[in-house]
């Protein structure tokens, strides 16, 4: 992670503040709140997307790094 990225989830497990993080695409953004998930084992995040594929993806992402996740959509809201 660079810099920014870092800063971005010290101020997540801080807890204490609302952060905004603009960047562009490809920049990175989704790791900045995956990150928080490696220091809790217990802590729940719940990315809002545009579009259906980005949860997806989002959730193959987590598996990949051993960490469960859901993509809720039409499809699955049963």
């Amino acid at each position: 992670p660079c810099l920014l990225q870092m800063k971005v989830c010290q101020a997540f497990l801080r807890g204490d503040k609302n952060i905004i993080c603009t960047a562009a695409t490809g920049f990175g953004k989704t790791l900045t709140f995956f990150m928080p998930l490696l220091f809790s084992s217990d802590s729940i995040i719940i990315i809002v997307t545009a579009l259906n594929i980005l949860g997806i993806q989002n959730v193959r992402q987590l598996a990949s790094a051993g960490i469960s996740g859901v993509s809720v959509c039409a499809k699955t809201a049963s």
